[in-house]
């Protein structure tokens, strides 16, 4: 089935398909084969619901929902790959893996910062630093041991 675009404001946001990125879709089975259901992110991070399909009078109809991070998360764990959930949302704790709790010392200025950058991205202010501290992990190296401006 060809999915059609569709654009939509809600709360005074738009939400367009043509722009956004398709995260991950699915058809229903040969019981319902005109039924879609399709995950988007926008440009800025924002994650939406595409919907619909053929109702029972044979009319299209098609619905966008508005989702926070952590229920497209859901979304995707329930509908999607291990590798689309972990592109999209970082390495998932291994099964059984233990979490710790640290303290960290940081100026109220880059709290505030941070605080109102994940807000603005529907996270709580935790999922947010794990977030970018697991993104920090999987792209950075580790250093050897060794001083790569040594003179020979």
């Amino acid at each position: 089935m060809e999915l059609t675009m569709a654009k939509r404001i809600i709360d005074g946001k738009t939400y367009n398909t043509h722009t956004a990125t398709r995260v991950w879709s699915f058809t229903f089975s040969d019981e319902d084969p005109d039924k879609f259901d399709v995950l988007y992110q926008n440009m800025h991070g924002v994650y939406f619901r595409n919907f619909g399909g053929l109702d029972s009078f044979n009319l299209w109809r098609d619905d966008i929902v508005p989702m926070t991070p952590e229920e497209a998360k859901s979304w995707l764990i329930e509908n999607a790959d291990a590798e689309t959930v972990e592109r999209f949302f970082g390495p998932q704790p291994e099964a059984g893996e233990r979490f710790t709790q640290i303290s960290l010392r940081i100026p109220d200025s880059l709290k505030r910062r941070i605080t109102d950058i994940a807000k603005q991205q529907k996270l709580s202010l935790n999922s947010w630093i794990m977030r970018r501290l697991e993104s920090a992990a999987s792209t950075s190296t580790v250093d050897s041991g060794h001083n790569n401006n040594s003179r020979h």
